[in-house]
């Protein structure tokens, strides 16, 4: 049953890395991305992290270790999108 699951979350990494790459790419063409999209790479990015976290680290078993980690990568998410909309 475990390995089902780690394989429903490796498959769910990959296609959110597919997503994340195709948005992003946007970037390359010499458009810049808009606060809508920036948004949205920085919440996939957070799914993909607590995905990680409660999947491979077996943070579910430690909810209390797990909103930490997620509290710190929100807080570095904000500050980051706040720079990326000052520039």
């Amino acid at each position: 049953m475990e390995d089902r699951r780690l394989l429903l979350a490796w498959l769910a990494l990959i296609a959110l890395t597919f997503g994340m790459a195709f948005v992003g790419r946007v970037a390359v063409t010499g458009v810049s991305l808009s606060p809508f999209w920036l948004v949205a790479l920085a919440l996939v990015g957070l799914f993909k992290a607590r995905l990680i976290l409660r999947e491979y680290l077996d943070l579910r078993r430690a909810p209390d270790w797990s909103a930490g980690f997620m509290f710190s990568l929100v807080l570095l998410s904000a500050i980051t999108y706040g720079l990326a909309l000052a520039t």
